[in-house]
């Protein structure tokens, strides 16, 4: 008579369509947190659900994470062409009842730069897609400023100038959530305006960068000119 086999030594069963539907979980769980306003399904829940997912060895088990979804209903959002990043202009605080600017790109490209005065709190997400927040030309308001930032398979970059000082408060899961070229002459300033950036990249990137326009415009100049080199010698 053989030994028992021992269960955890078995393999998994063979489920007809459970990569589909797992691949279509996953892709209600990301949109579900993409288009979340109130964190009634954050990026907590969305790392949780998404590890089951990955666990799950029936439909059953893959059905009951997306039961209780809030309907999801797509923000408004700035697609960009494949070449060139979309421009999106966030309204201006005009009155106290106006709900809290944000930035979404869902599979795109969104950029938002130039002289204007930074609300005191801002949303970003990106899922599948990338925004860039250049506040380089930004007046900032008294007190401390606050981007939530929320990437998913995406990428956040943020751009400060120098007199800034930064504060980070978040995490990457399996992704980053730092700060690079830190400003020792704003850390230690007690007039410092302070941007706080708060929040969690999953499988993504969050990232806030010092440097100046100018460093950008001589990075800019430099290139061209290697490129009009490569040129003439290919004549």
């Amino acid at each position: 008579m053989s030994d028992p086999v021992d269960p955890s030594r078995l393999p998994r069963p063979i489920v007809a369509g459970l990569a589909a539907e797992r691949e279509r979980t996953i892709a209600l769980l990301q949109d579900a947190a993409a288009v979340s306003d109130d964190d009634a399904f954050d990026l907590d829940m969305l790392e949780e659900r998404l590890e089951l997912a990955m666990k799950a060895r029936s439909i059953d088990e893959l059905r009951v994470l997306t039961r209780d979804l809030p309907a999801v209903v797509k923000p408004e959002v700035v697609v960009a062409s494949s070449h060139l990043p979309a421009v999106v202009e966030v309204p201006r605080a005009a009155a106290s009842e106006r709900a809290k600017p944000k930035i979404s790109a869902i599979f795109s490209s969104v950029v938002r730069r130039g002289r204007r005065v930074q609300p005191a709190e801002m949303d970003v997400r990106a899922v599948f897609g990338s925004v860039v927040v250049d506040l380089r030309e930004a007046s900032f308001q008294s007190g401390v400023t606050t981007l939530r930032c929320k990437s998913v398979f995406g990428s956040v970059e943020v751009l400060v100038p120098p007199h800034v000082r930064v504060e980070m408060i978040g995490s990457g899961i399996f992704g980053s959530f730092d700060e690079q070229g830190t400003n020792d002459l704003a850390a230690h300033a007690s007039d410092a305006p302070i941007l706080r950036v708060e929040g969690k990249a999953v499988f993504a990137s969050v990232e806030v960068q010092t440097r100046t326009a100018r460093r950008d415009a001589l990075a800019k100049l430099a290139a061209d000119g290697r490129r009009s080199a490569r040129r003439l010698e290919q004549k």
